[in-house]
């Protein structure tokens, strides 16, 4: 049987780089990176061997550690806050220093739940709504989740998964910019070969997908979206958190072409008790002929739930990585 710690000495082993074309001093940042990422996640690994309460307000502490140590990025997310939603320096700081605390709870969360198997899932994600999500499946032709990059969304899809949803989540192939230590850990952090739901992953032209997507809701399975995602080689220009924005408009397409209702689903932390997440499924939306106006109503209850949670969604100014890979 494979355990993550098996898992991560194979990755160990495999790290090191061909000595014949790589200088030294880069093989010395390698290896240096490579153990900065090995030490911060053991910890995030022990952290999470904790009882949930006290895992959270740990992982909590972290996050403020980052929050002061990064000012670059929590300067550009404050400035992105009082500027787009609006809010003044005070609210714009607290919820930036709260973006830092639930990213750490996010990286410890996942490792949290699978010690604690499906019992844990369940104590870690609260669900309204959940009928309209049966209602639409009763139909026979799918359902479209359509949610943003919200902190907490890897472990409702392992609660929806616990649950015996039939998952599928469309989604981009991460960059490979970090050392393989560090693409070992996201893999294991955002589910990738975990078995919970099935990848669908986006190409250039996202054919391909589309028709992958197609398949499942004829299957009566269910397609998780992320409407905030950038470089879609399709896309509608809508207004979103006070500006223009293009927005991926290939679920709509999706769900015109088969029929399938798309269900806004907006998440938030509760701390009171045992900390925990609060996802809210909408009623189903069937998109209508006008492509841009159906983008606009499915962005327009994200920003909703962005509003009703500034520091859980993932900012796009947080996500400068990026830029530069459009493809």
């Amino acid at each position: 049987m494979k355990t993550p710690a098996s898992s991560l000495a194979r990755e160990v082993v495999r790290l090191k780089p061909e000595t014949r074309s790589v200088p030294t001093s880069a093989r010395l940042l390698h290896w240096v990176s490579a153990s900065k990422t090995v030490v911060y996640q053991s910890l995030l690994f022990l952290v999470a061997l904790f009882p949930t309460r006290l895992a959270y307000r740990m992982a909590c502490v972290l996050g403020r550690i980052r929050h002061r140590r990064q000012k670059d990025a929590r300067v550009r997310l404050a400035q992105a806050m009082e500027t787009k939603l609006p809010a003044s320096p005070q609210q714009a700081a607290h919820w930036v220093r709260r973006h830092f605390e639930l990213k750490s709870w996010e990286e410890v969360e996942t490792w949290h739940c699978r010690r604690g198997g499906a019992s844990k899932i369940g104590k870690l994600v609260e669900f309204q709504g959940l009928e309209n999500l049966d209602d639409a499946l009763a139909a026979g032709k799918g359902a479209l989740l359509c949610l943003g990059h919200f902190r907490g969304l890897w472990v409702v899809t392992l609660a929806l998964a616990a649950r015996g949803y039939k998952l599928n989540t469309i989604r981009r192939k991460p960059l490979g910019l970090q050392n393989r230590i560090g693409r070992w850990f996201n893999a294991q952090t955002t589910l990738i070969g975990h078995g919970a739901c099935r990848f669908l992953w986006m190409e250039p032209e996202n054919l391909r997908v589309a028709v992958e997507a197609g398949k499942a809701l004829r299957r009566n399975e269910v397609v998780l979206v992320l409407l905030d995602g950038r470089f879609a080689a399709q896309s509608a220009d809508v207004r979103f958190l006070g500006r223009r924005v293009a927005i991926p408009s290939g679920p709509i397409l999706i769900a015109r072409t088969t029929g399938t209702p798309l269900l806004d689903v907006s998440l938030r932390l509760e701390e009171g008790g045992v900390p925990h997440h609060v996802a809210r499924i909408g009623r189903a939306f069937y998109p209508t002929s006008d492509v841009t106006a159906s983008v606009q109503y499915c962005v327009s209850k994200l920003e909703e739930a962005i509003i009703e949670e500034p520091a859980s969604w993932t900012w796009l100014e947080d996500r400068a990585i990026w830029d530069g890979h459009q493809r």
